[in-house]
């Protein structure tokens, strides 16, 4: 009777441990999956802003999930309690980090269509309406430091799952890769 007692006080000191990652108040009113794959509203993604070099990257994302490691990218594959997947990416030269990217694997485009919508809101709350090409939303993010654009876009038509793509880059970069096994679709761009 007693070990029972002790058990039941015990209880709730270790069924209260919480180990998901906090989540930034400010994503929140978002919904899910922006608090849970962007973490934080201080940078684009994850407390990652352009110009870092690929330590500082590693310092601030950890080396969990990373898949692949080069000596000028960083590749990583993660999910969100089983309900979705993504990946991400960083691509260094030697002026530091130039360009991110981000793929999210939903189950259906429907699942999609929803989650590029909250993403949407949440990049137009912080920088503004987004410019319109062809299905890419883009957002133009200025800094001291650098000039960059923010690509939003639901790829889910070339797939038979619901996809949507993220990418940041340096814009004195002409072209960004849209992911590994995305389309270069920024070859149709307008030089401006």
């Amino acid at each position: 009777m007693r070990t029972s007692i002790f058990l039941l006080l015990l209880f709730p000191f270790f069924s209260c441990s919480d180990d998901t990652p906090k989540q930034d108040p400010k994503l929140v009113p978002f919904g899910y999956p922006v608090a849970e794959i962007l973490q934080t509203d201080s940078a684009v993604f994850r407390g990652v802003t352009l110009g870092l070099k690929i330590g500082d990257v590693l310092k601030k994302i950890g080396k969990n999930n990373l898949t692949e490691q080069q000596v000028d990218y960083l590749f990583y594959e993660d999910s969100l309690s089983g309900k979705a997947s993504f990946t991400y990416e960083f691509s260094f030269n030697a002026e530091g980090l130039y360009e991110m990217h981000v793929d999210i694997y939903g189950r259906d485009s429907t699942n999609a269509q929803t989650m590029t919508k909250r993403f949407e809101n949440y990049f137009t709350s912080k920088y503004g309406e987004p410019d319109y090409f062809n299905d890419l939303l883009i957002w133009t993010i200025k800094s001291p430091k650098y000039e960059a654009e923010l690509v939003l876009t639901d790829q889910s038509a070339e797939y038979t799952y619901g996809k949507i793509a993220i990418s940041v880059y340096d814009k004195s970069f002409s072209q960004p890769r849209i992911g590994t096994d995305s389309l270069m679709i920024f070859d149709s761009i307008p030089v401006q």
